[in-house]
């Protein structure tokens, strides 16, 4: 690597101030309600979250988006806006899931032995192209689509949960968070849920301290409480797949094959995710009908299109 020329700094600095430019310009140009110095606190607080979650996201292998914790920020800053509310969640909270995802494309690209200045210019091009399509995606599956976004269930393709859940999350915050989280509110006891939060994971360091042999430290409240979360989030079942490739990967290539696992893994984890995102742009418009017209796969075992592709017996009527 030290016979590649680095990425100036400026590079990366003057990135950043486009991108700075432009959000200051489409919140106003939009009327958002989001008043510059909240912007720029948002923006403040995503590179602030990005060095504690990135180096945890670099030893790990896991991070976690701070979306709530961000929207009781952005409610307290902003109160009574939810569209600011909104937009300060989407520039302190997804901004920062943007620069881990950056940074885990610099190490793949570090460990790949590829160019840093071609890996830069990489990223910029994807991040535009990727832009086009994603609005391109957007129109064209709200407007082709738009009846079973909006339901309450959605389908076994689609699904409007995480918008949904997105908008009304803003409007609970930015519009109603004293009367909701406050101290007299109803649900005062979501936002004490940070605090509790604590408490987790000290039983079990506790009980390792005293009972070592239990190996209680190989518990991680932070990862099983993040997936009992995904739980309730739309589809299920495909969270099948993180675990056979988990268990394959880390539980028995790295432990039996660690020649092979060293060579491979990291770039077998490439293909399979950029793979999966190429599929699913296919799929979208040829298959499931994102351009108006969809072509049903053949009735399955592992297809239910008759019901819940889960095989929830409740949502099944059964």
């Amino acid at each position: 690597m030290r016979a590649y020329k680095e990425v100036p700094s400026f590079w990366y600095l003057s990135i950043l101030a486009v991108s700075i430019l432009i959000g200051l310009i489409c919140c106003y140009q939009q009327k958002t309600g989001l008043p510059w110095w909240a912007f720029l606190l948002a923006v403040l607080l995503a590179w602030i979250l990005t060095i504690f979650f990135a180096c945890m996201y670099g030893i790990v292998g896991f991070y976690y988006q701070p979306t709530s914790a961000v929207q009781m920020i952005g409610a307290y800053m902003v109160p009574r806006r939810p569209v600011a509310n909104m937009m300060f969640t989407l520039y302190g909270s997804n901004a920062l899931v943007q620069a881990i995802q950056m940074l885990g494309d610099l190490k793949l690209a570090q460990y790949a032995k590829l160019p840093p200045r071609a890996t830069f210019l990489a990223q910029i091009l994807g991040t535009c192209a990727g832009s086009v399509f994603n609005w391109v995606m957007m129109n064209s599956i709200v407007d082709n689509r738009r009846d079973i976004l909006l339901s309450v269930q959605g389908t076994n393709i689609w699904s409007g949960q995480n918008v949904q859940t997105y908008n009304s999350q803003a409007v609970a915050w930015g519009g109603t968070a004293n009367e909701i989280f406050g101290r007299h509110g109803t649900y005062w006891m979501v936002p004490m849920g940070l605090f509790f939060g604590i408490f987790a994971p000290m039983q079990f360091w506790i009980g390792h301290k005293y009972f070592p042999h239990l190996r209680l430290n190989y518990i991680n409240t932070f990862l099983i409480c993040t997936w009992l979360g995904w739980l309730s989030v739309g589809i299920n079942s495909s969270l099948l797949a993180y675990f056979v490739f988990g268990f394959f990967s880390q539980g028995y290539l790295r432990r039996y094959k660690p020649a092979l696992f060293a060579k491979w893994n990291n770039i077998c984890a490439a293909a399979i995710a950029g793979g999966c995102s190429l599929i699913i742009f296919i799929l979208t418009f040829a298959v499931a009908g994102g351009s108006g017209k969809a072509r049903d796969f053949p009735q399955w075992w592992g297809n239910n299109m008759d019901g819940n592709v889960d095989r929830c017996k409740y949502l099944n009527g059964t």
